[in-house]
């Protein structure tokens, strides 16, 4: 019998490639709904590389928020920490993003250069971290904190 790590990371793997390419394409982002399906590249923290996930975001004025229950066992959030340079596609169009990342036990402080609607859903979001969520805000690159 397979670990449920091993069957948990196998899960997403494979969701992932199936949606990859329709995440890239432009499906899955609605643009008349503030939550939507995006695809995320991160660089991987310890191979260098790219890696790719689909991810469910909030878009608020050109900032994402996304989450994560996985908490440390999401691969791509600790890939966030360790290296905030990220892109992601929106509505079939690669931007370029710059990652704030919140983690259980850290210091819950928000930038003052985020848009007041984006600080608002943190400040209902980020309490949450105390339940193991982990949350990030992807700044626009030319506007990051």
């Amino acid at each position: 019998m397979q670990p449920l790590a091993t069957i948990e990371r196998d899960f997403y793997r494979t969701l992932n490639a199936a949606l990859e390419p329709w995440l890239r394409a432009g499906a899955g982002s609605p643009g008349l709904l503030p939550v939507r399906f995006v695809l995320i590249e991160t660089t991987g923290r310890l191979s260098g590389q790219p890696r790719r996930n689909p991810v469910v975001a909030q878009l608020i004025e050109g900032h994402l928020i996304v989450s994560t229950v996985r908490g440390s066992r999401s691969q791509w959030m600790r890939n966030l920490r360790a290296a905030p340079t990220v892109r992601a596609w929106i509505s079939g169009e690669p931007r370029d993003f710059s990652a704030t990342v919140w983690q259980p036990a850290q210091p819950m402080d928000v930038p003052l250069s985020f848009p007041d609607s984006v600080r608002a859903v943190l400040s209902a979001v980020l309490p949450l971290t105390a339940l193991g969520l982990t949350v990030a805000v992807l700044a626009p690159a030319t506007a990051a904190p």
